[in-house]
C-alpha cells in the first residue's frame, strides 16, 4: 500500500456516477473533523490540484468551515 500524496490525474465521472461523487463528497464534510489533520490538508491539496478554472486552497478550507450541516430529527444511522 502507498502513503497518500496529491496525484495530477484527472477523474471524468459520467453523468451517471456525478451522484455518486456528489454523496461521497456530502459524507466526506459530515466526516470532516474526524479525519486526520495530515490528511485533511492531502485532500484540500489534491481538490485544488484537481480544480478547474484555478479554485484556490482558501476557497475550499472557507467551504468546508461554513458547510451547511444540519441534523435530520429521527434520521436512522447506519453501521457496517
Amino acid at each position: 500500500m502507498r502513503e497518500p500524496s496529491v496525484v495530477a490525474k484527472p477523474l471524468k465521472p459520467s453523468a451517471a456516477q456525478e451522484h455518486l461523487l456528489q454523496q461521497l463528497g456530502k459524507a466526506l464534510i459530515i466526516q470532516w473533523d474526524a479525519i486526520p489533520d495530515a490528511l485533511q490538508d492531502l485532500l484540500i491539496d489534491q481538490s485544488v490540484v484537481g480544480a478547474h478554472a484555478g479554485v484556490e486552497r482558501s476557497t475550499i478550507e472557507r467551504f468546508i468551515a461554513t458547510a451547511p450541516l444540519t441534523s435530520i430529527a429521527g434520521a436512522q444511522i447506519f453501521a457496517g
